[in-house]
């Protein structure tokens, strides 16, 4: 069964890292992913919370390895 709290677990975990260091990095933004498909697909609400990560991630401040992940995610949602 779904754990509706994903969502929520994801919002706070990004948050953190906004809020360590003004950003995310490739294994942070791996890591809201994994929590996001841990059952398999991902709902409404997690894609809007990993929509909302990449909006505030400065395309010209990313890390080749970041801007790559961001570059597949982008792809993943797109069948969400």
């Amino acid at each position: 069964m779904k754990d509706s709290s994903d969502h929520q677990e994801m919002s706070f975990r990004s948050k953190q890292a906004f809020d360590e260091h003004g950003t995310l990095n490739a294994e942070e933004l791996g890591a809201l992913v994994e929590i996001a498909i841990r059952d398999g697909h991902i709902d409404p609400k997690e894609k809007q919370v990993l929509e909302n990560v990449m909006a505030r991630l400065e395309q010209e401040e990313l890390d080749p390895e970041l801007a790559e992940s961001v570059e597949e995610l982008k792809k993943i949602l797109e069948n969400f």
